[in-house]
């Protein structure tokens, strides 16, 4: 039977997936945040082939806000409620400023001489404040050139700036024209400094989300990078409710085409902490009751791929997600778990939890419609392995949720399979049939639940 199967190197997208041996997020330290970081930047591929000295790279992270919104208090339009403020570290709200600084840290020893900008817009209260309030300023990062806040780009509901580049997608748009605030004229809007940088690295918190399942490294910038007074309310809350439309399908669609005008060139997701209930802990108890400890990092340069996988460990399904499998679908990245390589210390389903998401809510929201509830492993036997001259051959017996199969040489990942399960047949190389003692197989559902089972090869 012929497989079809690849050398796990020519996978179509690789994502890093670096969980720390630290049992409680509280207890993280930067030097072992700075290493997990590097690890799992490290695993996705470097920033050595997207970097270069002398470039401008601007890093997004996602300050959404500064307090919580647990149980209905997110009706409250003051953004700086004392009794609701959140820790400015691991608050699984807000990107960690020290995940930022190792990223800065990695990005200053390629480019020592360019420019580095943190940049952002937050939701709620002043971007400049919010800055602070979470660690955000040259004393916690010194690697940073600027802190530049999207809140004074432009002015308010005005395009006439040249701060600004206009983008016009054509036939490649989905949002709705219609919907486009009328001065925009249709076209998407983007303060230069971020649209004109050499390198776009996104840094999202791990969470799930009300409006779209889940909040990532793409919708970290295509509404977070969105400038403040061209698509915000006001100028004390920022939250882009009545400018970008907010309902399932337009946002979206507009998610896909702002993202599409600009993509990012690597992602690093802060899964420190995580938490539930996104973006904001709206339909938990308290802030503490939405914290998940889920002590990881994801990094990859296909920002479709890493939120996919962010997907699947947040209880989301990814294909459900509108954005993402209209971008998949656009070639701006990969969806399809089969073409995914996930590298590191964990796989998906070690790690995944189901994350919740208010059902009180979802009557307004429909970022429930994305969960799935499989958390089960797929059905996966051997029957039987041989080894003979430089072939190894194993048949099996598989069920039928499996869409691929991983097999590992001596705990090296060596091939992949995306089927022809029942009958499995490739030829070792000298390298690997030198010394060869174990051969394990994985098998993975769409969602990444995975069994594997492992045979001894001679004696």
């Amino acid at each position: 039977m012929n497989n079809h199967m690849s050398d796990a190197r020519s996978q179509t997208a690789t994502v890093a997936l670096v969980q720390s041996e630290v049992r409680d997020a509280s207890e993280f330290d930067y030097p072992e945040i700075r290493k997990v970081v590097q690890e799992a930047v490290s695993l996705a591929g470097g920033l050595t082939n997207i970097i270069k000295d002398g470039d401008v790279v601007v890093l997004k992270p996602n300050i959404v806000a500064t307090r919580g919104a647990p149980r209905l208090t997110f009706l409250d339009y003051n953004a700086y409620k004392p009794e609701l403020q959140i820790q400015r570290e691991m608050n699984g709200i807000t990107t960690d400023y020290r995940v930022t600084k190792a990223v800065v840290e990695l990005v200053r020893e390629i480019n020592p001489s360019g420019k580095v900008y943190v940049m952002e817009g937050s939701a709620w209260g002043q971007t400049a404040t919010n800055f602070k309030l979470m660690g955000y300023h040259h004393d916690n990062i010194p690697g940073v050139d600027r802190f530049i806040s999207l809140d004074d780009t432009s002015s308010y509901a005005s395009v006439d700036s040249e701060d600004l580049v206009a983008v016009d997608l054509g036939e490649k748009g989905r949002y709705p024209a219609s919907r486009m605030p009328h001065y925009t004229g249709g076209s998407y809007y983007f303060d230069r400094t971020y649209f004109e940088a050499d390198v776009l690295i996104s840094i999202p918190v791990l969470k799930n989300h009300l409006y779209t399942g889940m909040s990532g490294g793409i919708k970290n910038v295509s509404i977070g990078a969105t400038p403040c007074m061209v698509y915000g309310n006001n100028r004390n809350r920022i939250t882009r409710i009545k400018k970008i439309h907010h309902s399932w399908g337009p946002l979206n669609d507009w998610i896909h085409d702002y993202y599409l005008c600009r993509p990012v060139d690597f992602v690093v997701t802060d899964g420190l902490q995580g938490s539930q209930n996104g973006p904001r802990a709206q339909g938990s108890s308290s802030v503490e009751n939405a914290l998940m400890n889920m002590r990881l990092i994801l990094a990859g340069q296909d920002a479709v791929a890493v939120d996919t996988i962010h997907s699947y460990i947040v209880g989301i399904d990814a294909q459900k997600v509108d954005h993402l499998r209209e971008l998949a679908a656009s070639g701006a990245g990969v969806i399809d778990t089969r073409h995914i390589l996930v590298k590191g210390n964990r796989r998906v389903d070690e790690v995944k939890k189901i994350f919740k998401l208010s059902r009180i809510l979802a009557v307004l929201f429909r970022g429930r419609k994305s969960q799935y509830r499989d958390f089960e492993p797929p059905e996966f036997e051997l029957v039987n392995v041989m080894l003979s001259d430089n072939n190894l051959s194993a048949d099996t017996k598989t069920g039928p949720n499996v869409t691929k199969v991983e097999l590992f040489i001596d705990g090296e990942l060596s091939w992949v399979f995306s089927d022809g399960f029942d009958h499995i047949e490739v030829a070792l190389d000298g390298s690997l049939m030198e010394g060869a003692r174990e051969a394990t197989f994985y098998a993975y559902d769409r969602y990444l639940n995975c069994s594997f089972r492992t045979a001894r090869l001679g004696g």
